[in-house]
Order: structure tokens, then sequence, then C-alpha cells
């Protein structure tokens, strides 16, 4: 990983031409129960550990989790908002902790590898309070403003 003397931060919301290795966006996101329960109906995963807060007291956790997909949907705004007209070509997602309703949690993502308009890149989501990763991956992308 590189320091972040290194590092050049990009900008959210606007075109970000002459991209390099090391370039690095953050931003913040939070779910709230509503969010979750209209995610839910869109996609129709109604998994109570989602919905229904008795059986979210009851499980593991102790509470609901957010749908770890809608969580990982984080990393597609962030890009996309970046990085204008990208199109994506994968994204692994490696779930490491559970994301509550309400957490703010920071998404991160750096420059990897640039080969021609191909960029790979470090996906990484975490809880803002305690920086405890829920999710790290890698997104490759295509992306023609290099």
């Amino acid at each position: 990983m590189l320091s972040r003397q290194t590092r050049r931060w990009l900008t959210l919301g606007v075109d970000n031409p002459g991209v390099k290795k090391g370039d690095v966006v953050t931003d913040q996101v939070r779910y709230s129960r509503e969010a979750v329960g209209e995610y839910a109906s869109l996609v129709g995963d109604m998994n109570p550990i989602h919905l229904d807060r008795e059986t979210g007291r009851e499980s593991v956790f102790g509470e609901n989790i957010v749908h770890g997909m809608l969580t990982g949907s984080a990393f597609s705004k962030v890009i996309a908002n970046t990085f204008h007209q990208s199109v994506y070509l994968s994204q692994t997602l490696n779930f490491r902790k559970p994301v509550f309703m309400d957490e703010t949690l920071l998404v991160t993502i750096s420059v990897e590898k640039i080969r021609g308009q191909v960029l790979w890149l470090e996906t990484v989501l975490a809880k803002e309070t305690s920086g405890e990763e829920v999710i790290r991956g890698q997104a490759v992308i295509m992306y023609k403003g290099i």
C-alpha cells in the first residue's frame, strides 16, 4: 500500500482527468431502516435478519443488519461520481463485519493499477467511529478519462 505522502486525493462529483496509480477518493454513506426496507422491496430480499426487529434481536448480531449487497453498492456510487462514464468490468466483495442501520461508513477507493483504459481499484468500506473494515475488495473498470 502506498504511503499517504504519495497519494493524490480525487474529487467526488467532478471529472478527474489524468488519474494516476495511488490516487484516492473517499466518501461517507449511511443506511437508514427506511432505505433497507426500500432495497428489500426493490430486489425481493425479504430476509427477516434485515427487516424484522425481533429476528434481529434474536440473531447472532443482536439487531438487524443491512443487506451486504446494499453496502457494496457504495462503491458503485463513488466510482460513478469520480470516474465519469466509466464501465464496471468486475467487483469482488469480502464481507468482514456486519453493518447496522444508521452507522456512518467511510468509503475509500484507491487506484492500484492502470493498463490502457482499465483501472484496478482497491475498495474498502469501514466503520467511521472504529475504523473497522466491513468490506474489502477490488473493482476493475474501463475509464476513458486517463
